[in-house]
């Protein structure tokens, strides 16, 4: 079957997240909500690296070359989830 087990879908995940650590570590120092257009770009980067890393991981994993949108996708919002509780 061409099935992905949940410990691969979590692994991946959460090896996908950490340059959300580096702007968490980024946001200990300098606070990126004040930082205004540097911060949006700094967190719109993390977003891109993070869902660009998990998709692509993923996608090779499974064979899932076509359907690489439709993993990007939900991966994006989850990261972008995880980016703004890290700024607020």
């Amino acid at each position: 079957s061409n099935s992905i087990s949940i410990w691969t879908v979590v692994s991946v995940l959460g090896y996908s997240l950490l340059p959300v650590n580096v702007l968490a570590a980024i946001n200990v120092f300098y606070r990126i909500k004040f930082m205004g257009t540097v911060g949006v770009v700094l967190a719109a980067l993390t977003i891109g690296w993070c869902t660009i890393s998990s998709t692509r991981l993923i996608e090779r994993g499974c064979g899932m070359r076509d359907q690489r949108y439709l993993i990007g996708y939900p991966n994006a919002l989850l990261y972008s989830a995880f980016v703004m509780m890290t700024i607020f």
